[in-house]
């Protein structure tokens, strides 16, 4: 189960701080058990007027039913600038990298922002393989959304690949993912959501 707040700002997924019902912001463990509050966040409540209220949101459906099938794939011989090309055509943040034996890595636009444009290297001279972010880190397809989640945060993540019983690869799924899905369910508002998509991306 997880606790969220409906229309405070200060929300988020998994262990993230929660708005608590004296207008503070809460940190919680996995169990939903309150263990801080932030006196910043109650006076800065206060003087937007609002009231939040908490629910609880069940994170049990399994990723199978968020999970990205439709994966853009680039090689590990592939340039950087092919694949962020490829990214922004596409309007994805991140590529599958596939060798001959199946997915080996994932290039994300951090990736291609810290090691190739903040260290100056040419793009075009740069493979896919030595920026990519490997081992993949994976989970089956019949893991809960929470789990997922807790998975991500304790990694420091923000992606997962998904597997089926034979370990076949499956899809991905990502924090945002999740957000979008507990927004959907929970039908928050547009500041929260933004507010949310702010936090993981």
């Amino acid at each position: 189960m997880m606790y969220l707040a409906g229309d405070g700002p200060n929300c988020s997924v998994g262990c993230y701080r929660q708005w608590g019902s004296n207008g503070g912001a809460v940190s919680f463990a996995s169990h939903g058990r309150v263990s801080g509050c932030s006196k910043v966040a109650s006076d800065s409540l206060k003087k937007r007027r609002w009231r939040p209220h908490v629910r609880v949101v069940s994170l049990e459906s399994s990723v199978r039913s968020i999970i990205v099938n439709s994966i853009h794939r680039v090689f590990p011989e592939t340039s950087v600038y092919e694949a962020a090309g490829l990214m922004v055509d596409k309007d994805v943040g991140c590529l599958l990298v596939s060798g001959n034996d199946g997915p080996v890595g994932i290039v994300t636009q951090k990736d291609v922002l810290r090691r190739v444009t903040s260290r100056r290297v040419n793009p075009e001279l740069t493979k896919v393989k030595d920026v990519m972010s490997s081992p993949l880190i994976s989970i089956g397809q019949e893991t809960s959304i929470g789990d997922a989640a807790k998975k991500m945060i304790e990694m420091g993540i923000k992606r997962l690949v998904v597997t089926g019983e034979d370990g076949d690869f499956r899809g991905l799924i990502t924090m945002t993912d999740i957000v979008r899905w507990v927004a959907n369910q929970e039908k928050l508002s547009d500041s929260l959501i933004d507010y949310l998509m702010h936090e993981v991306t």
